[in-house]
């Protein structure tokens, strides 16, 4: 996961990992994880990537995103 812009902090299986604009993340296959967006005033934006092709073939696969 790549920050463009804005900061916050994930909770990466049960630890806080803070960002801001320009950090990258690794995030393990598998692993709970969350995002937050630390200023309500100002959009985050991120690129993320997976292999879910991979994760697909292998087994099931669930991504859930919240509105808002």
């Amino acid at each position: 996961m790549f920050i463009l812009e804005g900061s916050g902090y994930s909770i990466i299986e049960g630890e806080k990992v803070e960002w801001q604009a320009g950090d990258a993340l690794y995030i393990p296959p598998w692993s709970w994880h969350q995002h937050f967006n630390t200023d309500p005033d100002k959009v985050v934006r991120y690129l993320c990537g997976t292999n879910a092709p991979l994760l697909q073939s292998v087994g099931d696969i669930d991504c859930r995103e919240e509105a808002g």
